[in-house]
C-alpha cells in the first residue's frame, strides 16, 4: 500500500530518497511506498507536549483494518509523558509518490538518449492451471531455487536457456536502457530495481507515447530504487549499465513478485565473474543448497514462490523455464 507519513502539528526537512542526497525541501506529510527509503530532520520546535506520529494507510490502494491507526508517540522532554491528544493534518487520500518536482538530486546527472528501450505491459490473467499470475508482456515470472541465473553463469559460463523475454540482456557497458512500464489495471504498484539508482523519466495515466506523452525529463531527474506505477498508468525509467551482474526488477509487494511480476537484467555477462571475490563460495553455498532441498525428493524441503521440475505456464498454455537472482530483502 502507500502511507502518509507525518507528526501533528510538526514540518520536517527530506534530505535524501533511497540513499540518493536531494536538494533538502521542507513538507510535512511524506508520501511514502513500499521499499522506499528517507532520510529527514524534524523540526523540533512545537510546544512542550506529546504528539502523535503517524503512517496513515491509503484505502485507496489497499484496504487494511485500522488504516488509521498506524501511530508511535513523540515525547517531548519536560512534558507530561501521556497518551497524546493531538490531531492529523487533513488532506487527500492519494496513492502517490512524492512530487517529482521535489527530487532534485544534489549531484547533478542528466540522462542521455537510450541505446536499448524495454517496453513491458502489466496485465493479471489465469495460467493453464486457473491460477491468477502476474504477466509482462505475456510471460509470467516464475523463480527457480534449484537453477537461479547467477549460479548457472558462474557454473557454465553463460545464461541458462530461457523461454519468454523475462531476462533481458545487457551486453556491453557504458549504454543507456529505457524501461517503459505500462498497466491498464486501476491499481499502483511500488518498482524496484536491484543494482542501480534509475532516473525517472516520467510517468503518467493512460499509455505512454513518445509522440504526444508529455516530454520526459533528462535534466537532473531524480534518482532513486523504487518509484511508483501509477494506476492504470505508464512510468518511464533510465540507468547506465556500469555494474556487472544479475539484477531482478519487481514490483516491491511480495505477493505480486511470487505471482510473476519480475523480470531479470543480465548486465555485462563478459565480466560478471571477474566483479565476485569468491566464485566457489557462491557456487558451493547452491550446491549445498541443491543437497539439502533434496531435489532427489528425499526430504520434501520445498518453496512456493519455485518449482522443483523447473516449469511453469505462459499465457499461451505452454511451459517456460524460469530463473531468478535471490532477493536480498532489501
Amino acid at each position: 500500500s502507500t502511507f502518509k507519513f507525518y507528526i501533528d502539528g510538526h514540518n520536517f526537512t527530506v534530505i535524501s530518497t533511497d540513499f540518493v542526497p536531494i536538494k533538502p525541501y521542507v513538507t510535512n506529510i511524506l508520501n511514502i511506498n513500499i521499499g522506499q527509503r528517507y532520510n529527514i530532520i524534524v523540526h523540533a520546535d512545537q510546544p512542550i507536549g506529546d504528539y502523535w506520529m503517524r503512517a496513515d494507510n491509503q484505502n485507496a490502494c489497499a484496504r487494511i483494518t485500522q488504516a488509521l491507526d498506524i501511530k508511535g508517540i513523540v515525547h517531548y522532554n519536560g512534558g507530561p509523558m501521556s497518551t497524546p491528544t493531538s490531531s492529523g493534518y487533513n488532506y487527500t487520500g492519494a496513492c502517490v509518490d512524492e512530487p517529482y518536482a521535489s527530487i532534485v538530486p544534489i549531484v547533478p546527472l542528466n540522462a542521455m538518449a537510450a541505446n536499448k528501450e524495454i517496453d513491458e505491459t502489466v496485465v493479471i490473467a489465469t495460467n493453464a492451471q486457473n491460477l491468477y499470475r502476474w504477466y509482462l508482456d505475456g510471460t509470467t515470472f516464475q523463480s527457480q531455487f534449484d537453477d537461479p541465473t547467477l549460479y548457472g553463469i558462474l557454473k557454465n559460463g553463460s545464461v541458462p536457456n530461457y523461454s519468454g523475454d523475462l531476462a533481458i540482456e545487457v551486453p556491453e557497458l557504458g549504454e543507456w536502457v529505457y524501461i517503459v512500464i505500462e498497466s491498464p489495471i486501476p491499481l499502483p504498484h511500488p518498482i524496484h530495481l536491484h543494482g542501480h539508482d534509475f532516473f525517472i523519466l516520467g510517468e503518467g495515466r493512460g499509455t505512454y507515447n513518445a509522440a504526444s506523452s508529455p516530454a520526459l525529463n533528462l535534466v537532473n531527474p531524480p534518482r532513486r530504487d523504487v518509484a511508483l506505477l501509477p494506476a492504470a498508468g505508464y512510468l518511464v525509467l533510465a540507468f547506465v549499465t556500469d555494474n556487472p551482474g544479475v539484477w531482478l526488477m519487481h514490483c516491491h509487494i511480495g505477493w505480486h513478485t511470487s505471482m510473476g511480476f519480475a523480470l531479470q537484467i543480465i548486465e555485462n555477462l563478459a565480466n560478471i565473474r571477474s566483479t565476485i571475490d569468491d566464485t566457489c563460495m557462491v557456487t558451493e553455498v547452491c550446491d549445498a543448497w541443491n543437497k539439502y532441498a533434496g531435489l532427489d525428493s528425499t526430504s520434501g524441503i520445498g518453496n512456493e514462490n519455485s518449482t522443483i521440475n523447473g516449469t511453469t505456464s505462459n499465457s499461451n498454455g505452454g511451459t517456460s523455464s524460469r530463473q531468478i537472482m535471490f532477493d536480498s530483502g532489501v
